[in-house]
């Protein structure tokens, strides 16, 4: 209903701002209180959105889940998907053995090439023939991923030394395994002055003196 009359019923005590969704202003006081609540658990990385977390993760997997229906290009992020559209014109090439469309004929014909047994495009790494650029690509990946799996893991495991004796989940430094080990105690010793509320982080006392007591 707030979408239709265009109320906007919560307010942030900070500078005023009102929105429609009390996540929409959870996510806004956090531009006041620089709290960062999604962490990575591969690198440093914090950020205030978990769709951000989402995103950033990729980068650790390779993953690309974002496709154009157009071609053969798929990304991770949003952005980098929509600008790509933008390349293709109006005129649209189709293939007749898939009905797959395509903006320009060479692109055509290089798909064209999945449907024969000519496999032009060859692996410098172990010498495999493929039938396409991209799939070339995807398959010089999967040789970057096994030696950066390696590589990482072994990093990883020197860089997370501090280890949660309840649940053997790591960290990298011995801060944060303190605060995490205060899910298993419940220990909250952040205390506001004025209500007497505790909790276990620093940051979790700023957001709620902010909006429950500014």
């Amino acid at each position: 209903m707030l979408f239709h009359t265009g109320e906007k019923p919560h307010v942030c005590q900070c500078c005023g701002k009102r929105f429609r969704l009390t996540g929409d202003l959870t996510r806004h006081v956090r531009t006041h209180t620089g709290e960062k609540p999604f962490q990575c658990n591969l690198c440093p990385y914090q950020c205030t959105m978990k769709a951000n977390l989402e995103q950033h993760v990729r980068k650790h997997t390779g993953e690309k889940p974002l496709a154009c229906h157009l071609c053969d290009f798929k990304t991770a992020w949003v952005d980098s998907l929509r600008n790509h559209k933008q390349t293709h014109g109006d005129k649209l090439y189709h293939c007749e053995e898939c009905s797959r469309t395509f903006a320009s004929n060479s692109t055509l014909k290089r798909h064209a090439w999945t449907h024969s047994e000519v496999t032009p495009f060859q692996c410098s790494v172990c010498q495999k023939c493929l039938s396409s650029a991209s799939s070339l690509q995807k398959y010089w990946q999967l040789h970057r991923e096994r030696e950066r799996k390696v590589t990482s893991a072994g990093q990883i495991a020197r860089e997370l030394k501090y280890q949660c004796d309840r649940c053997r989940k790591s960290f990298r430094s011995h801060g944060r395994l303190v605060v995490h080990s205060r899910k298993h105690s419940g220990a909250k010793p952040h205390v506001c002055v004025v209500c007497g509320r505790g909790f276990r982080r620093v940051r979790q006392l700023k957001v709620h003196v902010i909006r429950d007591h500014c």
